[in-house]
């Protein structure tokens, strides 16, 4: 039997709430804040390079949501350092947009940590903004805003910009063929890699996402 809605909200709240203590004794610029009655982290964020030496530093927001820790907590830069635009990944209320939606769940899919958050992507994603105000285009690539976005992830994640192929995978998946292919064989679709070194990742990946959620983002993109 599944859990009541509100259970699941409260022991997200508190598994998020219990790590709170942990974020600032890491990163003593930081302090914990209330936000409307929850509590989150807000602060100055130090972004440091590979010689130990601070090259940035943000005021940021991190605010509790309630997909957490199967989602990205909420991230917001406060201090105005970077535009509210769309082409610097920074939506008008100051949050920061880490990456497109299909790629965060995958991101997220075992869970994840606050501290793990701020230390694989709020820090790169602070880190990739100081290196485009300096050369005007971002360091580690990133997926475009909106929809275009979500055409490169899927493009990615499928091997193929060809959307009827797109299709194709969704449905193996759909269908349970992905049982019966031999990981040990050649993929199907010619590389010449094994395919459990390569669509067998595709279809993993397209089971944890879901397929229902899929083909609600092919509406938009197909």
């Amino acid at each position: 039997m599944e859990e009541p809605d509100h259970i699941m909200i409260t022991r997200s709240y508190s598994s998020f709430y219990r790590q709170l203590d942990s974020v600032i004794k890491k990163y003593p610029n930081l302090k914990i804040a209330e936000f409307d009655g929850e509590f989150g982290i807000k602060g100055i964020l130090d972004i440091l390079n590979e010689e130990n030496e601070v090259v940035g530093s943000f005021s940021i927001e991190i605010k509790y949501r309630l997909e957490f820790p199967y989602r990205f907590p909420l991230l917001y830069e406060v201090g105005g350092d970077i535009q509210n635009e769309a082409d610097w990944h920074k939506y008008p209320d100051g949050r920061c947009c880490i990456t497109v939606d299909p790629d965060e769940i995958l991101k997220c899919k075992d869970g994840i940590s606050v501290i793990t958050f701020i230390e694989n992507y709020a820090i790169p994603y602070f880190a990739n903004q100081i290196y485009r105000f300096q050369n005007d285009k971002y360091l580690n690539g990133e997926y475009s805003h909106g929809f275009d976005g979500f055409r490169e992830f899927y493009s990615e994640l499928f091997k193929t910009t060809d959307t009827s192929k797109w299709r194709e995978y969704v449905d193996i998946v759909s269908s349970g063929k992905t049982l019966k292919m031999d990981r040990n064989k050649p993929c199907f679709c010619g590389s010449g890699l094994k395919y459990k070194f390569c669509h067998d990742k595709v279809f993993y990946n397209i089971k944890k996402l879901g397929v229902e959620k899929i083909i609600n983002d092919f509406k938009y993109l197909i």
